[in-house]
């Protein structure tokens, strides 16, 4: 009934043990308890009544919609302190953050719509880069997308320091928005192997049951987890500059928006009148 109490009851516990231990064992003490835990109830009561404050971190979730505003001035916020957990206008975060350990802390300041110039943007396109807040996005932005291309905003993450080691998977995901997944990947059971592992044609790499990456070779019935160094072979310089001029044209198919350029998507199209 009363759950805020047992921290105080276990020191309370303890202290007793050690004085039944010792055989000194005084009533002035079990008198002093008795007034802290009345205390403790007087406190619980007080809080009870407290109005709830919510934290200004959920208004960054990227449902939110609106300003932002600052927690000590109520004004508008343009930054978020990620150590404190507060979101600030400049001139607040600056008086705040003058002095001590708090001088070092480093704001995360707030990118403002492409769009309405207002409100800040919590998503990214991954097909224009832009930076664009809720509303803007899903009502008029998402409408100028591609109907063809399956994308999906990122979400901005204002809560994050500046100061934290990038785990090596976000850098790759940052890196590489359109690569495919690796679960994607192992769907197909198997892909060539890798260029820094270059084994030839007759190389191959699959994944066994428990999702481990062997490479195995027909011709020879040899299987091996790790390729060696003397049967690694070097890319031809052809077919680097074939695989580049490859990405460079599927990059264009893919932004296209012209059917001319796509003429195996063009099936149902009528054909073009003789002259």
């Amino acid at each position: 009934e009363e759950p805020y109490m047992v921290r105080t009851l276990k020191t309370f516990l303890k202290a007793f043990a050690q004085m039944y231990h010792e055989g000194e064992l005084d009533t002035q003490e079990v008198k002093w308890c008795l007034e802290i835990v009345e205390n403790e109830r007087a406190k619980s009561a007080v809080a009870k009544q407290l109005p709830y404050e919510a934290d200004p971190s959920e208004q960054l979730d990227s449902s939110a919609q609106g300003l932002l505003y600052c927690i000590e001035c109520g004004t508008t916020a343009t930054c978020y302190c990620p150590e404190c957990g507060d979101c600030l206008c400049e001139v607040c975060f600056e008086r705040l953050h003058a002095k001590g350990n708090r001088a070092n802390h480093e704001p995360n300041h707030f990118i403002l719509c492409a769009i309405c110039k207002t409100n800040p943007a919590k998503l990214q396109c991954t097909y224009t880069r832009g930076k664009y807040c809720v509303d803007c996005y899903t009502r008029k932005h998402a409408k100028t997308l591609p109907k063809f291309l399956d994308l999906k905003p990122l979400k901005i993450d204002y809560r994050k320091s500046i100061k934290e080691p990038v785990k090596e998977g976000e850098l790759e995901e940052k890196n590489t928005l359109t690569a495919v997944s690796e679960a994607e990947l192992k769907e197909t059971y198997s892909r060539p192997a890798p260029l820094e592992t270059t084994l030839g044609e007759k190389w191959h790499a699959f994944y066994d049951l428990r999702g481990v990456k062997y490479y195995y070779n027909f011709e020879t019935q040899e299987s091996m987890r790790r390729p060696q160094d003397s049967l690694i072979k070097p890319e031809d310089k052809v077919d680097a500059q074939s695989q580049a001029q490859r990405r460079s044209v599927l990059g264009q198919l893919a932004m296209s928006k012209d059917p001319r350029l796509i003429p195996a998507w063009g099936e149902g199209k009528a054909p073009a009148a003789a002259p």
